[in-house]
């Protein structure tokens, strides 16, 4: 039997991955200068998801990293700090440690603090002094009942609360309502499409970690909507999960049911058609009942209530109706060892119709017999089949390119160069295992692009160039494969120095006259180098005779 926590956990770092991935978009569009309140909103609460998962599996170093970095991310969104382009590049060296933290307790390694600790100091510095820790993760897991205000932007006019009653919805899913598939939250945006919508989230039942049942509805709500609308229209949002959750919809203690004002309104008719005022006319007895009970408090006067009139009412006037945002895919989270478990069983699918074409053509049955045409049916049907599968595990190289990003950032900080990595095409979809693969070729390329490609920033400076080098990373399909470039806004090759280093090296004979694009290709030859001395990036002549080898084992040129 696997260990429901196990399954948490993993499910814990599967959805960090996806946290790191908005973290680092986020941050690169703010870098852009394209980014807004929420794009800051965006980061902070991928940071702080991760140290709430962190916190909630004891991952002590992961939550005191996770907790500065959110801190200095809030004074960003609180306007009290400036996110200039040192700041930015601070968030970005802790998004990578961030990184390598949530790996590395998904591996069970020890963080090395000789590594968070600096980053950690420069962290207060911004900050102007040490952040208080956050509070222990026995103390991190406690759970307290929230008002959550839902803002949706549904392009409805508010309701006035002056005129529209209140109504206390009370909501306790079963535990079939979420095995059927549903979500209290497109109820809740239900109702907010009925008026204006506060949600408390009541935990009261909610067990502590260990003992929680990923099956059973722990989470219960008390909602507080004011609307024109009746009972009725408000039990319709809950028409598909009747019997599968507890529902209570009241009038908000205060605020008159439709029936009651009916009765109000058929009694004020009354008192107009009396021929006096001095005889009162019988009042509803519920009414007077209620009125008499001491528990309720009572009011000084009854409320002035306009006669009904004739005149139409006033047509409702909304907002400029604004484009709804795309609707995101729906997606679901499958083990790859399943995925590769499938592609091998719709092989064998098409070994075996290829050996039943084999066996049919054998037995020489006639090209338009039944069994012919079933055979040709059942041969498009398997192709159909392997192309799906095959689709299956392709994936965009965005988590690829942003990888790039921390080399760009890390390469560029070794030598010095102010250098912006620009990437297109990162939804272009590979196969799962050439991603993979692609990495190390990747790396050598986007290293030598910034260690050779780009000039020094004073020589940049000096040719009428920006400071900051720009390298390119794109990736395109092209006449059914997939092109991936690298280039930069460098000087280009120095063919006469490529050919110089390369007669030094007794590479070519001294004599020789090469084309552009041969001189070009010594640069993938083992052991060659334009480097004048071995540094951490280049020097050593092994780099792009690893890309040129890797590309070509997965048939690429």
């Amino acid at each position: 039997m696997s260990d429901p926590m196990a399954e948490i956990r993993a499910s814990f770092f599967i959805e960090c991955e996806e946290l790191l991935e908005a973290l680092q978009d986020g941050l690169q569009t703010m870098y852009d200068g394209a980014g807004d309140g929420e794009t800051v909103n965006v980061v902070f609460r991928a940071v702080h998801s991760i140290k709430g998962g962190a916190g909630a599996f004891g991952l002590d170093g992961l939550v005191s990293f996770a907790h500065r970095f959110e801190t200095a991310l809030d004074e960003v969104r609180g306007g009290n700090l400036v996110a200039d382009a040192a700041v930015l590049k601070l968030f970005f060296t802790c998004n990578d440690i961030l990184g390598d933290l949530v790996r590395e307790s998904r591996d069970g390694i020890d963080h090395d603090r000789t590594r968070t600790d600096p980053v950690l100091a420069e962290l207060d510095a911004l900050l102007g002094g040490p952040v208080e820790a956050e509070a222990s993760p026995e103390e991190a897991i406690e759970f307290e009942v929230t008002t959550l205000a839902f803002d949706l932007d549904l392009g409805l006019t508010d309701t006035d609360p002056d005129t529209d009653p209140t109504w206390r919805v009370r909501f306790q899913p079963g535990p079939m309502l979420y095995a059927n598939g549903n979500e209290p939250l497109f109820l809740f945006r239900a109702l907010r499409d009925l008026g204006e919508l506060d949600v408390t989230c009541q935990d009261n039942d909610l067990p502590p970690l260990a003992d929680l049942d990923c099956e059973h509805a722990h989470l219960g709500w008390d909602l507080s909507l004011t609307t024109s609308e009746d009972r009725a229209a408000i039990a319709e949002a809950f028409e598909f999960v009747e019997g599968l959750c507890a529902l209570e919809i009241q009038p908000l203690d205060g605020a008159p049911a439709l029936a009651d004002l009916a009765a109000l309104s058929a009694l004020i008719d009354d008192v107009e058609e009396a021929e006096t005022v001095d005889t009162a006319p019988t009042a509803n007895p519920d009414l007077v009942e209620d009125a008499e009970a001491p528990d309720e408090p009572q009011m000084d006067a009854a409320p002035k209530i306009a006669a009904p009139s004739a005149a139409p009412a006033p047509e409702r006037v909304s907002p400029p109706a604004t484009p709804a945002p795309a609707t995101p895919r729906a997606t679901v989270r499958v083990d790859l060892d399943r995925i590769d478990r499938l592609v091998n069983l719709v092989g064998e699918i098409v070994i075996n119709q290829a050996m039943l074409s084999q066996s049919v053509e054998a037995a020489g049955i006639p090209p338009n017999s039944p069994v012919r045409t079933g055979l040709e049916e059942f041969q498009q049907l398997t192709r159909d089949i392997q192309e799906s599968v095959m689709m299956i595990r392709a994936q965009p190289v965005k988590s690829l390119f942003q990888r790039m990003s921390r080399i760009v950032r890390e390469a560029s900080a070794d030598i010095g160069k102010d250098v912006r990595l620009r990437t297109e095409g990162e939804n272009t979809e590979v196969d799962k295992t050439v991603i993979e693969r692609l990495a190390d070729p990747l790396t050598h390329m986007i290293r030598n692009a910034v260690d050779h490609g780009l000039e020094q920033n004073d020589l940049r400076e000096k040719a009428g160039k920006p400071r900051e080098g720009t390298v390119y990373l794109t990736a395109t399909h092209r006449s059914g494969r997939v092109v991936i470039e690298v280039a930069d806004d460098g000087a280009g090759i120095n063919r006469p120095k490529v050919l110089k280093k390369a007669i030094e090296k007794d590479l070519i004979p001294a004599d020789s006259q090469l084309s552009d694009s041969e001189i070009d290709n010594l640069l993938f030859l083992p052991g060659f180098s334009t480097a004048d001395e071995i540094s951490n990036l280049s020097g050593r002549g092994v780099g792009m005779d690893v890309v040129r080898s890797s590309i070509q084992s997965l048939g690429g040129r």
